[in-house]
């Protein structure tokens, strides 16, 4: 199975992949931090809610399309460096905002 391009799952895949790539320049070889140091983060997930009975083929190309599962909704927040940053991918399914 393909991750859409277009899901919350990949934009948050590629937003944690992009803190984490970077590496850890702050860290001397022998495990101690250099005192110019980049920040360390700690990132924590935030469950608000649950959609129940979700179809997986709105998540997954190429999923069979009777298959369904129960989706968390969350938003994450990294701490570190003096600061709190919030990360919201967004949620966007044509039927939860049609009026």
């Amino acid at each position: 199975m393909i991750m859409r391009k277009d899901g919350l799952f990949y934009r948050l895949v590629v937003l944690l992949a992009a803190l984490f790539i970077s590496g850890t320049p702050g860290w001397a070889a022998n495990g101690s931090r250099k005192k110019d140091a980049t920040p360390l983060y700690k990132v924590y997930a935030v469950r608000y809610g649950m959609v129940k009975n979700f179809p997986v083929s709105a998540l997954v190309a190429g999923a069979p399309k009777g298959q369904r599962t129960d989706m968390a909704m969350m938003f994450w927040v990294l701490e570190g460096g003096g600061r709190d940053i919030l990360v919201d991918a967004g949620f966007f399914h044509e039927q939860f905002i049609k009026s």
